[in-house]
């Protein structure tokens, strides 16, 4: 298979793509339950079809665009079989870490809206979205936006053969793991009100997994930071919940 060929883009497209439809159960269920939204108007009406023809053109442009950065890099997009199994360990642990911050940090300073904002979404459409942030935000994050720097910053800063340095590739995965936290903060903005507290913790919790998930790109390929990214958001949005009864 031809890394950045035809069929690849084919095929993280249209994974892309299910993977933005995936999310919409549990995205219609965050949305019900915030106050900005009007009570008279239904919630499939203001978000399904915008979300349908986001969720496509996002897809087909993400995917060409950073397959075309990727290639100009050389990030891998495809990963040995076997380095799977490793990048589903790291993304579960990575969660037992976010979980333990979460517990021991944040979760006791936050207030209570927030705490308690997905308690009552069922465990299917948790399961779900974790396709989403598995694959769609992967090719978003990863494959788009630390491809796009890396290919960017290279110009600044390169090897004597024209390779991108090691530092550009750090910067460029330290920066997107940054935008990947702050990316969470307009679905936070519909339940609280932001605060100093609240914006360091989604980069903070959300970027760890980035950074793992953006390491994971460099060396082992695209697939691999979707797997460690899936499987940490099973723990988190499924497990756990399942385990705590919440959900």
């Amino acid at each position: 298979m031809n890394e950045y060929g035809v069929t690849t883009f084919s095929i993280l497209a249209a994974a892309g793509f299910l993977g933005a439809l995936a999310v919409i159960p549990y995205s219609l269920e965050m949305a019900a339950q915030s106050p900005l939204v009007s009570q008279t108007q239904s919630v499939s009406e203001i978000r399904m079809l915008p979300q349908l023809l986001q969720a496509l053109v996002m897809a087909l442009f993400v995917s060409g665009i950073g397959l075309l950065a990727a290639k100009a890099v050389g990030l891998p997009i495809w990963s040995r079989t076997g380095v799977l199994p490793a990048a589903a360990i790291a993304g579960i642990a990575a969660a037992g870490i976010l979980l333990g911050l979460e517990l021991l940090v944040f979760l006791p300073r936050m207030p209570a809206e927030l705490a308690s904002a997905d308690m009552n979404i069922a465990l299917w459409k948790r399961f779900t979205a974790s396709f989403y942030g598995g694959i769609t935000e992967e090719l978003l994050m990863r494959l788009f936006i630390m491809s796009g720097l890396v290919w960017l910053l290279r110009f600044l800063w390169h090897t004597p053969e024209g390779t991108p340095a090691t530092g550009v590739v750090w910067a460029a995965i330290i920066i997107t793991a940054i935008l990947f936290g702050l990316g969470h903060l307009p679905a936070t903005k519909m339940i609280t009100a932001l605060t100093p507290l609240i914006i360091t913790r989604a980069i903070i919790l959300n970027g760890l997994v980035g950074i793992l998930c953006g390491w994971l790109f460099w060396k082992h390929g695209l697939i691999a930071a979707m797997t460690a990214h899936f499987s940490a958001d099973i723990v988190l949005h499924v497990i756990t919940p399942l385990l705590t009864g919440r959900g």
